[in-house]
Parts: C-alpha cells; sequence; structure tokens
C-alpha cells in the first residue's frame, strides 16, 4: 500500500537539502581542509554530513533509472556536491579511526 515518492519529489527534497550541504562546503573552502581534518566529534559535524550527503544520495540515485532526461539530468547535478562530501567525510572518518591523521 505504500507508494515511492515520484522523481520530482525526490529531486525537490534533494535540493532542499543542498542548503545544508552548500553550508558544509563553505565551512570547509573557509576554515579549509586542515581545520576539518583536526577536528574532533564534538566541534565538527561531519557526521550529520555524512549522514545528510547520504541521505541525499540515497533520494537521487532511482531517479537515474525512473526519470526523464531532464529529471535525470538535475539528479546528475545535484548528486556532485552530496557525492564529495560523502568521500571527505568517509576519508576522515577512516583516518580518525586508524590514526592516520594528526
Amino acid at each position: 500500500m505504500e507508494r515511492p515518492l515520484h522523481a520530482s519529489a525526490r529531486l525537490g527534497i534533494a535540493a532542499t537539502f543542498h542548503l545544508l550541504l552548500l553550508w558544509f562546503v563553505y565551512n570547509w573552502l573557509t576554515f579549509g581542509p586542515h581545520y576539518v581534518g583536526h577536528s574532533y566529534f564534538p566541534r565538527h559535524n561531519f557526521l550529520l554530513e555524512g549522514a545528510a550527503s547520504a541521505t541525499c544520495l540515497v533520494l537521487i540515485f532511482p531517479v537515474f533509472w525512473r526519470g526523464r532526461p531532464a529529471q535525470r539530468a538535475a539528479a546528475a547535478v545535484l548528486s556532485l556536491v552530496p557525492a564529495f562530501l560523502f568521500a571527505l567525510v568517509v576519508y576522515y572518518v577512516i583516518g580518525l579511526l586508524f590514526g592516520v591523521l594528526p
């Protein structure tokens, strides 16, 4: 009985997530990667950054299979920032777990 979200609704929700993700990118560009790399759990919310970018990617990926060409193009544009931030978060989590980052 559950209905899946339409492609336009998925793109709208992902676009609103971009407001949060762009704020994270702005902080990363303002303070630099040195600040982000030396931040710890209480001071930097990179886990929230990873969760928001992962949610955005999960919402966007079904549009690639079932969306129209214009929706697929919008999904490709909307997946760039979350993919970058998710890769950055994975890098820092692995670095903190294995002690690679100082």
